[in-house]
């Protein structure tokens, strides 16, 4: 698959899953269940036009433009406030949703603290606000050395989200990336490589995190993909997201499939579907999003100025 097939696969992936979740989020499961989310739908939650992405999708975008100039975290901090104050990056010029930890960390950044040193590092913020956003940095890290990726990650992840059991979901979530998307394995090939893999490449460098691992065991078993999908959850605490969206990504053939499952759990759908967005647009690529669902999101062009701006950089590097 070629890169810009890849690269705005990712972007347009997280995008669509948001801009599906956006209008139902805060709904349990049993209002999907009842009414199933099939297409874009418009007002909702939020009172936001069909196709409107949210939070998640404007922290990608600015990350990307991060990573567009000379990156690091203190411009990623900015960006994201320039996002929070003035609506950049925003689908419609204002910002209509935000987490708290989120919020308390860009208020942090405003008043000087270090962007690095911005994220909440309390048990309680453990939201899944950087996972949200973390995916496009695969692109930025992808040749380091794994030690090395592991420390990019943890100061990325912490600008709004500190605590270790974030950055931990937040590399997981990379490192899944990294291998459908470097590597071209088959899904579930490089899931069972994770399962191998993971946990113990990260003991190596730091054996400290053996009890922080233990969030994570269910997520590490060759056969997860089996786990009833009533004992997932769609709620926004980061451990779930991540668990949920790696399910949905491997319990289906196709992009669509994956993200409307994924919007279907329920709660905190606008992420839990632009997590998914993110690893089945990268799997899959931007050909097999559905051309009505990528032409009603709001900046359509945009997005795909900005992934063809990142491929350029991509294929010069």
């Amino acid at each position: 698959m070629e890169l810009k097939e890849r690269i705005e696969g990712m972007l347009f992936g997280i995008a669509t899953g948001d801009a599906l979740g956006v209008p139902v989020e805060f709904c349990q499961r049993q209002s999907r269940i009842d009414d199933p989310v099939q297409e874009m739908r418009a007002f909702g939650t939020h009172h936001q036009p069909a196709g409107t992405w949210s939070d998640d999708s404007s922290m990608v975008f600015c990350t990307v433009e991060a990573m567009l100039k000379e990156y690091s975290t203190e411009l990623l901090g900015r960006y994201f406030l320039d996002w929070f104050l003035n609506g950049y990056w925003s689908a419609h010029g204002s910002v209509f949703d935000i987490g708290i930890a989120t919020s308390q960390a860009l208020h942090r950044i405003k008043s000087g603290v270090k962007a690095e040193l911005a994220g909440g590092n309390e048990e309680m913020s453990n939201g899944n606000g950087s996972l949200m956003r973390i995916a496009p940095l695969i692109w930025e890290c992808k040749n380091l050395e794994p030690s090395e990726r592991f420390r990019f990650v943890s100061s990325a992840s912490s600008v709004t989200h500190r605590h270790l059991r974030s950055i931990l979901a937040c590399h997981y979530l990379l490192e899944f990336i990294r291998l459908i998307a470097q590597k071209e394995l088959d899904k579930m090939q490089a899931f069972k490589e994770m399962c191998r893999s993971w946990e113990s490449g990260l003991l190596v460098h730091s054996p400290e995190f053996a009890n922080e691992l233990s969030a994570f065991r269910r997520i590490l078993q060759p056969d997860f993909n089996l786990l009833p999908q009533d004992e997932l959850s769609g709620s926004g605490y980061v451990v779930h997201t991540l668990e949920t969206s790696v399910w949905c990504f491997l319990n289906s053939e196709n992009f669509r499939d994956a993200v409307l499952v994924a919007v279907n759990f329920g709660d905190d759908t606008d992420t839990t579907a632009a997590v998914t967005g993110a690893l089945a647009g990268t799997y899959y690529g931007s050909n097999a999003i559905p051309s009505e669902w990528k032409s009603a999101i709001s900046r359509t062009a945009d997005i795909e100025d900005l992934a063809l701006r990142l491929t350029i950089r991509e294929s010069e590097r």
